[in-house]
């Protein structure tokens, strides 16, 4: 895999895996709080419920018949804003709706539980006669009669944690939110990964189309270097390799052609003054048999000088240290 997706593959599973932890811990803390909020809004009902509720004790004397006085507050509080307003006869805007707005208003689930913990009254009619253990209890709001404890009310959430239907659409409309924006957030994540990468990597693919021109013996155009970080180094660099190969190279055609033309010269003499003796033009004497050899031994040095610059080159020359006499 090239590098360039492997880079952005990378790039999208740090941020997938960002994002995903960032969903779960803003969900969970928006959960916690809207049970928060929800659980406040409920205590503070529960308190004018207790409030309702020590009036009634303290009428009656006892918890009977409470469950219907629960039922029928909605009727009873319509009945008081008018009274309240308009008289005992007299007609009041709120009449204009019915009975129902006012039960949807007040349509959160009450229980109240008398001193000893016995549901004396659930408007689910779920709970009515069980008994409640103080761990449950400790989270409503206790009625006091005359400073005296005589039941406690729990509203909503305080029975169950199980939040209403407007809430939980609530909650859920927050979570498709959160599921959207998290996923367009990889979705960006992505592309600009592979964006970057892409501009990441440009350099590194022109430096491998170099060196394989470079390494097929093709001469290589300079690389475009640009900014001051790493990449930009290495092509510099890789630009400062290619134009020393080019100028060793030029260099090695050079000592090649100087080579030729001077190993040209003592050859042609050799020949010259052998085929001079054959064809009796020169004598076959001492003095030139000597001048033949002089060639020959300045031949000799050309080559031994050709064979100790391609040791160097080579790199197997081997340098040997001998002592030295200063005072000499």
């Amino acid at each position: 895999m090239k590098l360039k997706y492997r880079l952005s593959i990378s790039f999208l599973a740090v941020v997938a895996l960002s994002a995903s932890i960032s969903f779960v811990l803003v969900q969970r803390s928006t959960e916690s709080m809207f049970r928060s909020f929800v659980f406040s809004g409920d205590s503070a009902k529960a308190k004018a419920y207790a409030a309702i509720l020590g009036d009634y004790y303290q009428t009656g004397g006892s918890w009977k018949d409470v469950q219907p006085f629960l039922q029928k507050l909605p009727d009873l509080v319509s009945e008081m804003i008018g009274t309240q307003l308009h008289g005992e006869r007299k007609a009041f805007a709120l009449q204009a709706y019915p009975v129902s707005t006012f039960r949807a208003l007040l349509a959160d689930r009450v229980v109240i539980a008398d001193e000893n913990g016995i549901i004396v009254a659930d408007t689910a009619g779920d709970l009515t006669g069980s008994v409640h253990p103080h761990q449950h209890l400790a989270h409503g709001v206790p009625v006091m009669v005359r400073f005296e404890h005589r039941g406690t009310v729990l509203v909503g959430s305080m029975i169950d944690s199980t939040l209403t239907g407007v809430a939980e659409r609530y909650l859920e409309s927050i979570t498709a939110s959160m599921i959207f924006a998290t996923l367009v957030s990889v979705l960006v994540a992505l592309f600009l990964g592979i964006l970057f990468a892409t501009r990441i990597t440009r350099p590194l693919a022109s430096l491998a189309r170099a060196a394989r021109s470079v390494a097929s013996g093709e001469p290589s155009s300079p690389i475009e270097a640009r900014g001051n970080d790493e990449l930009s180094d290495l092509s510099k660099s890789f630009n400062e390799m290619t134009a020393e190969l080019r100028r060793l190279d030029a260099v090695k055609k050079q000592v090649i052609a100087d080579s030729a033309h001077e190993l040209r010269t003592p050859v042609t003499l050799i020949q010259g003054t052998i085929e001079g003796m054959i064809d009796g033009i020169f004598p076959m004497d001492t003095r030139t048999l000597k001048s033949v050899h002089e060639e020959t031994l300045r031949l000799s040095r050309l080559i031994d000088t050709l064979r100790e610059l391609e040791i160097i080159e080579s790199g197997e020359l081997k340098l040997a240290g001998d002592g030295v006499d200063l005072r000499e």
